[in-house]
């Protein structure tokens, strides 16, 4: 039984003969997706970093909105595309919470030295249209050492509120904080040698979860200007002796971390203040994962990927019912288990990007080859997109 159910409305199919969506512009080769529960919609932002137009690889970032009450997805505020050749902005995007804020990457090769030098542009919502957050954010490390492309920018992240910035290069994880008052990006920590497929961003909370050997460890920073400390009294070692860790997943306030080691995930959990260490919550899932996880921002809904398809992992109880025991029940006694259900995209490509909502009921998957990029819903969660007499699934 698969319990995910495909949209109907593929975002490419928005407009067909749009340039915009041809397979030879790396549509799709960066999503991010935001849920505001206020509102009940959904945004994505989808890269396509190859995007040409008036300047050869420019780039561009398109956003879509999913409206309950029309079940499809439109477009949302105005695109932001690229303003110099090779540009490549949408390499890589993130989102806030609200989606009024975005973070946008991509590299040029500057003076024609052949080296792809990365830049960060976090750009704030000024009507229907996009105005920028501070300076452009360079690559200092690419900067100081000429013919040297570190991959600045290869992956992004913000935070909920949209002030503090992550950036991934082959040299570390930069954080960067924005001062308000100087509306200007303040460097806050610089972590080395961060493997790029095990290293996890909380959004709520100033958290992020990093591999180091054989174990995660788990930083915070409390305030602005505060430093980076440990969170938690014990690192989250590998459950597996000897076992290699894929990747890792956070939640959103940084109190679950998810890790794939050797085709098997493990959910662990921060305990409450009284003794603050991490353990495991439940026994593990098999779902042959190699190649990556995504964790919902509440922690309860766990994707493994593989070179196929997409599996998913979810409490077996209902969502109430891990609310009424998550305090006093053991953490033994949340268990996961496999959906049963695989996602696939339609024309058979294998995903090469996954999103997942706050609250698991959706899930987008793209592949940028084919300029594909399609939404299933978890029918749990329906209710709140079933409005007005629409109904956004067919029959089951």
């Amino acid at each position: 039984d698969n319990f995910f159910t495909q949209d109907d409305d593929r975002l490419f199919a928005i407009d067909a003969n749009d340039p915009f969506v041809t397979n030879t512009q790396n549509f799709g080769g960066s999503l991010a997706l935001t849920e505001n529960s206020g509102d009940e919609t959904f945004v994505i932002a989808v890269g396509s970093s190859t995007y040409s137009d008036t300047l050869y690889r420019q780039g561009r970032v398109q956003l879509y909105q999913f409206a309950p009450g029309k079940c499809l997805w439109e477009p949302f505020a105005a695109p932001i595309t690229g303003q110099r050749t090779e540009d490549r902005l949408g390499s890589n995007v993130a989102l806030s919470c609200n989606a009024e804020r975005m973070a946008i990457s991509g590299d040029i090769d500057y003076e024609s030295n052949n080296f792809r030098q990365g830049w960060v542009e976090v750009y704030e919502r000024n009507g229907k249209g996009w105005k920028t957050m501070g300076s452009t954010i360079l690559d200092t490390q690419s900067l100081n050492q000429p013919h040297t492309s570190t991959d600045f920018g290869y992956r992004v992240h913000l935070n909920c509120q949209g002030n503090l910035l992550t950036v991934f290069s082959f040299t570390g994880l930069h954080v960067y904080a924005f001062d308000e008052a100087e509306r200007t990006w303040k460097s806050s920590n610089f972590f080395e040698d961060v493997n790029r497929f095990t290293y996890a961003v909380a959004r709520a909370a100033d958290v992020v979860a990093l591999q180091e050997g054989n174990e995660v460890v788990v930083y915070e920073r409390a305030a602005m200007n505060e430093r980076w400390s440990r969170r938690g009294v014990n690192n989250i070692a590998s459950p597996v002796v000897n076992g290699i860790i894929d990747s890792v997943a956070i939640n959103n306030d940084g109190t679950r971390v998810a890790l794939s080691v050797s085709g098997l995930e493990y959910v662990f959990t921060l305990s409450p203040d009284t003794d603050n260490t991490w353990n495991q919550l439940g026994v593990e899932v098999q779902t042959l994962s190699t190649s990556g996880i995504v964790m919902s921002g509440d922690g309860r809904t766990v994707f493994g990927a593989d070179d196929g398809g997409i599996y998913a992992s979810r409490p077996f109880t209902i969502r109430s019912t891990e609310d009424e025991l998550e305090n006093d029940a053991p953490n033994e006694q949340i268990a996961w288990l496999p959906t049963g259900g695989r996602l696939d995209l339609s024309n058979g490509a294998p995903p090469t990007d996954v999103e997942v909502s706050d609250s698991g009921s959706i899930v987008v998957l793209a592949n940028f080859q084919t300029a594909v990029v399609e939404a299933f819903f978890f029918p749990d969660d329906m209710t709140i997109l079933q409005r007005d007499g629409f109904d956004c699934l067919p029959n089951l």
